[in-house]
């Protein structure tokens, strides 16, 4: 039996994750509606050094993972949709925490952690 270059292996393992993801996205997928990616960031209450703002952003975040899909995800979220199959279709793609460093009122340096969160949904096509 052949052995298979190095090239060959790349395409075939390509080639299998690109079959795979449309299976899952295929499973998504309902009739009357389309797939759509949007994207938020939550803001996190401000304190008083940069660690506690990764700190507290990194916990949102695995409270939203933790979520995994659905309507709790999409409140969470704070998104509003006209249609339940479209709240209950929300699913995470990417996410992550970054911190933005802000000068208050007082003039002191706080930060604040934010959650940067890339999400899939269906939405009910016009043609229906």
């Amino acid at each position: 039996m052949k052995t298979m270059n190095t090239m060959t292996k790349s395409l075939v393992m390509a080639l299998s994750l690109f079959l795979l993801s449309v299976n899952a996205y295929a499973a998504k997928a309902l009739p009357g509606y389309n797939h759509t990616t949007n994207n938020k960031t939550l803001h996190m209450p401000t304190v008083d050094t940069k660690e506690q703002a990764y700190s507290i952003g990194f916990q949102e975040l695995e409270r939203l993972k933790n979520m995994h899909e659905g309507a709790k995800l999409s409140d969470q979220l704070r998104l509003i949709f006209n249609d339940k199959r479209e709240k209950d279709s929300v699913t995470l793609e990417e996410s992550n925490v970054t911190v933005q460093e802000l000068m208050n009122e007082e003039g002191e340096i706080v930060y604040r952690g934010m959650v940067n969160v890339i999400y899939h949904y269906n939405v009910k096509s016009d043609s229906n």
